[in-house]
């Protein structure tokens, strides 16, 4: 079957758009993957930024309970329970951001049952305080310290923020490599659009165009007087 003018024409569009239409959906594919880059690095830089601020506010806290042995007030019982939304909010953020990672559900597991316990302590030696004087709540603290092991969990949080270095390097390097190719995609797209529409755009020159009149007038008469003729 012979096609005429104007179903090449038609063909030529269609297959013009398809072939942007890919280039717009790869394009669309790799900027997708750059944006879900662009949330695992925020996502590593806010369970680091967690991570610290779960250390500081352990630290705030044992200092606390020092302080309040020494001398109980309001404030000071007051800014303990702060330390501990504190502690217990960067807790809950820094599971939601590490729920796709088996290794990082275990590592805080851990540092939340360590972090529960120390908290545990520091109010029972609050408690002790109020109901058997310093010296009781600095002997239970001075036994309980050791047993807390700080520096354990500073080691926790150290492995926890590597391997979130590690996930951070891992995304970064994704990150560079589908800009790049998102990059060269849209300017090849860009370039491929340019050619089509010069190609669209022909018939737009006189010669072109009258050349494609005639042929489709021609063709219009030679399909007119075939169905006009006679059947012998």
């Amino acid at each position: 079957m012979q096609l005429t003018s104007v179903q090449k024409l038609s063909m030529t569009i269609g297959a013009a758009l398809i072939v942007l239409g890919i280039f717009g959906g790869m394009s669309y594919y790799f900027s997708s993957r750059l944006v879900a880059s662009d949330r695992a690095v925020e996502r590593a830089n806010t369970n680091m930024s967690n991570a610290f601020r779960l250390v500081t506010g352990r630290q705030e806290a044992e200092r606390l309970s020092k302080a309040y042995v020494v001398r109980p007030d309001t404030a000071t019982r007051r800014l303990l329970q702060n330390a501990q939304s504190q502690v217990e909010d960067a807790i809950d953020a820094m599971a939601r951001g590490t729920e796709d990672n088996p290794h990082q559900v275990r590592l805080m597991k851990e540092l939340a049952t360590r972090a529960s316990d120390a908290f545990e302590t520091f109010r029972a030696t609050l408690l002790v305080r109020d109901r058997a004087g310093p010296a009781a709540a600095r002997k239970m603290l001075s036994r309980a310290l050791p047993s807390l092991e700080a520096d354990t969990l500073m080691s926790l949080v150290a492995h926890f923020r590597t391997e979130e270095l590690r996930v951070l390097a891992e995304q970064t390097r994704l990150q560079s490599a589908h800009s790049e190719t998102a990059q060269r995609v849209i300017l090849f797209g860009m370039i491929l659009t340019f050619l089509l529409a010069a190609v669209a755009l022909q018939p737009m020159r006189g010669d072109v165009s009258t050349r494609l009149t005639e042929r489709i007038v021609r063709e219009h008469e030679l399909a007119t007087g075939a169905q006009s003729d006679p059947p012998a």
